[in-house]
């Protein structure tokens, strides 16, 4: 690194550090372009307010707690997450997931958030999932705080940089079912898997996030009575479609569907609408997996894709323990 680089970043953690004390004890902050001092006062936050000494628009942060939310980084439907600081702590950086207080009026949407809380809760301290640090309400916003995850999204490394190789693809596998399998013991399952939902930090290490459509393991072994199927299409069990009861070979359907897109780049279900694809997922004429779908692969992953996959959930792996043990096979005899 060169010096000026490093005098630069220096500078801009010290400004942040800066910035959050004088957010906390002044209700100010500093212009992220020039340092000057801009009072929040009267300021709507989550909107933009121009500099007047350099004209840069800032983002007006708002408090949550002991933690300032300062940057925006996603939003679904019904809740927003942002980057935090926390009073006492301005060398470790936070998100916030908020629901909007107009979507808490509706008891569905609330509910519904409010599970996710104590999901993320009762899964927390597992390597692979986000850390949980708790929840409140302030000024009609619901929220909870977990770990800012620095890294990429599986999906944006996949569309960016092209597939995996088959040892990081499995690596990244063992990884996430390691998390399912917390997840199911702790009595939830998680039906949202997506290359979306799981971030690869720098080092290799991949973090599942957003546990909005987990259920507990009894609601979801139930049969279907939505009207509608939640989740990403490209990688929704079969079972779902027809709106049968779920369990963990569901799941390792999911799990199966993310292997593919990891080892192609490319999904395989494929179609140019939201049904088309459902349709893709039940259809008879979906061919078996074999070695040369999956050129530069082993005959041992293209196997056990395969089961993954099954139609029918009966025929597929029944336990992420019996899955792990598969996956944790062919990658020891890689190593050989």
């Amino acid at each position: 690194m060169k010096v000026g680089e490093f005098v630069g970043r220096f500078m801009d953690q010290r400004r942040q550090k800066r910035s959050v004390k004088e957010f906390f004890e002044s209700g100010s902050m500093l212009c992220e372009q020039c340092g000057h001092v801009l009072s929040l006062a009267g300021l709507k936050p989550f909107s933009f307010t121009e500099c007047p000494k350099c004209a840069f628009k800032n983002f007006v942060p708002m408090r949550m707690g002991d933690y300032m939310l300062f940057q925006p980084v996603g939003a679904g439907g019904n809740a927003s997450v942002y980057k935090a600081w926390r009073k006492d702590d301005t060398e470790h950086l936070f998100a916030a997931k908020i629901l909007q207080p107009e979507r808490a009026r509706d008891r569905e949407t609330l509910d519904n958030f409010l599970l996710e809380v104590r999901i993320h809760e009762d899964v927390n301290n597992h390597p692979n999932i986000a850390t949980f640090y708790g929840h409140g309400i302030e000024e009609d916003y619901h929220y909870f705080i977990m770990d800012f995850i620095e890294g990429e999204g599986l999906k944006h490394i996949l569309s960016h940089k092209g597939k995996l190789d088959e040892v990081r693809a499995l690596d990244i596998l063992a990884q996430v079912i390691s998390a399912m399998k917390h997840i199911y013991k702790a009595g939830y399952l998680y039906r949202d898997l997506s290359a979306g939902n799981v971030i690869v930090q720098p080092n290799g290490h991949a973090v599942l996030i957003d546990f909005g459509l987990t259920l507990p393991r009894e609601e979801a072994s139930r049969k279907g009575t939505e009207t509608y199927v939640d989740g990403t299409a490209e990688f929704i069990p079969p079972e779902r479609i027809y709106r049968r009861g779920e369990d963990a070979p569901s799941v390792i359907y999911s799990l199966g569907m993310l292997l593919y897109y990891m080892l192609t780049a490319e999904p395989l279900i494929k179609a140019t609408t939201l049904v088309g694809k459902a349709k893709r997922h039940v259809s008879n004429l979906r061919l078996a997996i074999t070695p040369d779908m999956l050129p530069g692969n082993s005959e041992d992953t293209a196997g056990l894709l395969g089961i993954m996959i099954e139609p029918d959930p009966d025929d597929r792996f029944q336990t992420f323990e019996d899955l792990e043990a598969a996956v944790n096979g062919i990658r020891a005899r890689q190593k050989v």
